[in-house]
């Protein structure tokens, strides 16, 4: 039996904007939208080692929200949000417009790109 969803949001974000001034705006943004908690990997799991255990946390969540990182989305990302696709999660991404105010689009899949890296593993495609 699948364990009921709790009223948490999940970031998934680069690891490249850990601690820096995009992560703690982009975390306050969807502070301020999501009225339930939201998960900080960086602030509150730290590092678990093995992907399938955000992947656990993921499909536990009611909204997950992502976030490019030179727009583009990085292999555990790209996991995090196929995985919650897959779990008929609600996924939006996180923009800026040309005010530089963010905002929000819903996710409909993600495709791997052709880079080697993980990085740049793929890009995200919206409704």
């Amino acid at each position: 039996m699948r364990k009921r969803k709790i009223d948490t949001a999940y970031y998934a974000h680069s690891m490249r904007i850990y601690n820096s001034k995009l992560e703690k705006e982009e975390f306050d943004f969807i502070n301020n939208r999501y009225k339930g908690k939201v998960i900080c990997p960086n602030k509150e799991l730290g590092e678990l080692g093995d992907i399938n255990k955000y992947l656990e946390i993921v499909k536990n969540c009611k909204e997950v929200y992502i976030s490019e990182y030179h727009g583009m989305i990085g292999k555990g990302v790209f996991d995090e949000c196929k995985t919650a696709l897959n779990e008929n999660i609600p996924v939006y991404i996180i923009r800026k417009d040309i005010d530089k105010k963010f905002y929000v689009l819903e996710v409909r899949d993600v495709e791997r790109t052709k880079h080697l890296d993980f990085i740049r593993y793929g890009i995200v495609k919206t409704k």
